[in-house]
């Protein structure tokens, strides 16, 4: 097991030796992008949205804002036009947040910092921690948003409303990826739990979830279903969900 404090987020994605949580969802799904990425080391550009981008501007400033400025540039305009244009290319590699984005991104900080939970719980730890290890013989990798030495910690931003995160925990297979990060990030004889906190968009709310045994078993099945995918389609050379599997 390898643990790296030091690597970007852009060199995290950018390895294709180990497999992420979002590769074994895809795994579950379509093996054939895995495949691609994978073992043709085809490059698939990350979808991107504006949701996204403000997701990844509250990370950034919640766990690395001393790396903000090199990662994000704040435009004063719509994002259109001659202007536009030449302040992308005065600022090369970096996402762009509009003015809007960052004011309601400096309040949610502002909001977290003063929440009766949430600062203390994200104290005395790692961001961004990276981990590099194998399961079963697969070699699969993770980076935590904040590990201390009783959590593991995931950042969520959210337009939804907090009461139903429970529902989005189940349809975009978080507990895969909350059991995947607590047996990577255990292996040291730790007995971490896997916190989520969420924060809701509209208006700022910010809740503390912990993720249920119930979760972390299904989301465990889950992954374990998707490396046995991966070891088939290796094993075979077809890399399409199976049939059928053995009971």
């Amino acid at each position: 097991m390898r643990l790296l404090t030091d690597l970007s987020n852009a060199d995290y994605h950018a390895d294709t030796e180990y497999l992420s949580s979002s590769d074994l969802k895809t795994l579950l799904k379509d093996p054939y992008e895995v495949f691609l990425k994978k073992v043709e080391k085809i490059s698939i550009p990350n979808k991107s949205s504006s949701a996204m981008d403000f997701g990844s501007y509250i990370h950034s400033l919640l766990l690395e804002p001393h790396k903000t400025a090199e990662e994000f540039a704040v435009f004063d305009g719509r994002k259109q036009g001659k202007r536009y244009v030449d302040f992308k290319a005065e600022n090369p590699g970096k996402i762009i947040i509009n003015e809007l984005a960052d004011f309601n991104a400096q309040e949610i900080v502002r909001d977290f910092a003063k929440h009766h939970q949430a600062p203390s719980v994200m104290t005395g730890g790692i961001a961004e921690l990276s981990v590099f290890a194998e399961i079963d013989g697969v070699k699969v990798k993770a980076r935590a948003d904040y590990l201390t030495d009783s959590y593991v910690i995931d950042i969520k931003t959210t337009s939804l409303p907090l009461n139903s995160f429970s529902e989005v925990v189940k349809s975009r297979d978080y507990g895969l990826s909350a059991a995947l990060y607590l047996d990577l990030f255990n292996k040291d004889g730790a007995n971490r739990d896997f916190l989520f906190i969420v924060i809701g968009k509209n208006p700022v709310e910010i809740k503390i979830l912990k993720a249920s045994k119930e979760t972390i078993e299904e989301g465990r099945a889950l992954y374990m279903r998707a490396l046995k995918i991966y070891m088939g389609c290796k094993e075979s050379g077809v890399w399409q969900v199976p049939l059928w599997e053995e009971v």
